[in-house]
């Protein structure tokens, strides 16, 4: 059984649809045979389900539909374990959407800066040739005042 039909289980009994008839209605790919595995898996110890069902293992009992299912305590920790793994997958996600849009801005901002550079480049030669014209018109200023 793949952990996808483990957590689809698992999350579906954690929201309180516990009978029998709950699960086959909402989960109809989970076959009776995945649902007493998680009762009563291969490995000891194991198992994520627990059931209210009077049954006899031997006799190959048939769930019925009000009969309920219950998280164990692995099955809690199953849970846990699940709801953090796609915590921690989506806050990755959301650190990576935000570092592309870091990267984006920054980007960005290195050309307005580029552009800026630009326009101090020409600020400043406008302001050499001001100052050159400002020279040049004093020097023609005390050249004028000399010859009178």
């Amino acid at each position: 059984m793949t952990h996808a039909v483990k957590k689809a289980i698992v999350r579906f009994i954690s929201t309180g649809h516990t009978t029998y008839a709950e699960i086959r209605e909402s989960l109809p790919n989970v076959t009776d045979s995945q649902l007493e595995y998680l009762i009563s898996p291969a490995v000891q110890n194991e198992n994520l389900l627990y059931t209210d069902a009077l049954r006899d293992q031997e006799t190959g009992y048939t769930f019925r539909g009000s009969d309920r299912f219950f998280l164990t305590e692995n099955g809690q920790d199953y849970l846990y374990s699940a709801l953090h793994a796609e915590w921690c997958d989506e806050t990755t996600q959301a650190s990576l959407d935000a570092a592309r849009e870091s990267v984006s801005i920054a980007k960005e901002s290195l050309g307005v800066s580029r552009e800026s550079k630009t326009y101090a480049k020409k600020s400043f030669y406008v302001s050499v040739f001001a100052i050159g014209l400002s020279i040049i018109s004093i020097i023609i200023s005390i050249a004028s005042f000399l010859k009178s």
